[in-house]
Parts: C-alpha cells; sequence; structure tokens
C-alpha cells in the first residue's frame, strides 16, 4: 500500500505506522508518471475534487484498464461523471453522512440518553484517532 498526501502532518503519522508515503499531489502529472500505478489492483483517492480525480483515474486505465478505482465526489453530478469515467465506487460523504444520522434518529427517537450514549461512544472513537 502506498499513501499519496499533500498534507505533511498525515505523511508523518501514517510514515510512523510502518506504511509507505510520499508527499504530493494527485493532480500533478509528474507525480504520477513516477507512480507504478500498472501493477496496482486497486487505488483510492480521498481528494473531492473532480479535475484532480478524472485526471489520476485517466492515469490508471491507461496502463491498467481492471485496476479497482475508487474515488470521492462532493456532489451528486460528479458523482455520476466519476463513475462515467470508470469509478468502480464514488464515496459521497455528505449523503454518507445524511444516511448515518437518518439511522441515529430512527434508533434513538426522542430519546436524548440514547443520543447521549452515541455521543460518548463518538468521542470515544475521536479520542482514539486522535491518539493514532
Amino acid at each position: 500500500m502506498l499513501v499519496i498526501d499533500h498534507n505533511p502532518d498525515i505523511i508523518e503519522k501514517i510514515t510512523r505506522k510502518g506504511f509507505s508515503c510520499i508527499y504530493g499531489d494527485i493532480s500533478d502529472i509528474d507525480l504520477l508518471d513516477e507512480l507504478d500505478l500498472c501493477n496496482s489492483k486497486m487505488v483510492i483517492s480521498t481528494v473531492p475534487d473532480l479535475e484532480a480525480n478524472l485526471l489520476f483515474m485517466r492515469r490508471v486505465k491507461i496502463c491498467s484498464p481492471n485496476t479497482i478505482i475508487l474515488v470521492v465526489a462532493n456532489s451528486v453530478e460528479d458523482a455520476f461523471e466519476l463513475y462515467n469515467k470508470g469509478a468502480a465506487y464514488v464515496i459521497t460523504p455528505a449523503f454518507i453522512g445524511g444516511k448515518h444520522i437518518s439511522e441515529k434518529i430512527k434508533t434513538c427517537q426522542f430519546d436524548v440518553k440514547e443520543f447521549l450514549k452515541e455521543k460518548s461512544s463518538h468521542i470515544g472513537h475521536l479520542k482514539k484517532l486522535m491518539r493514532d
């Protein structure tokens, strides 16, 4: 696994965990040319920029048309465009968040104690993420 990120703090954290990392931006053609994308079974972009994802996907598809590509989109229109260009799956954070909260409302109803239990669990998870 190789992680590419343009945030030096993220690179440092991930490197400490023992993962291979490169500081850079997936919209940098020179960087993409240096990577061995042709032997990738799966690539994931968490960059919510449509043009960067389209460039990234084109580069992958050129040499490895069967690679599984997962990307992020911030709008329905962008998600459809990414699917039309060959993404195997498009992550839509705003819609995932909306679905998640609607499920919490169904579960907790109007019971503030249930929401406070969820809050406590969520805070614990967030603290763990900060430590990692």
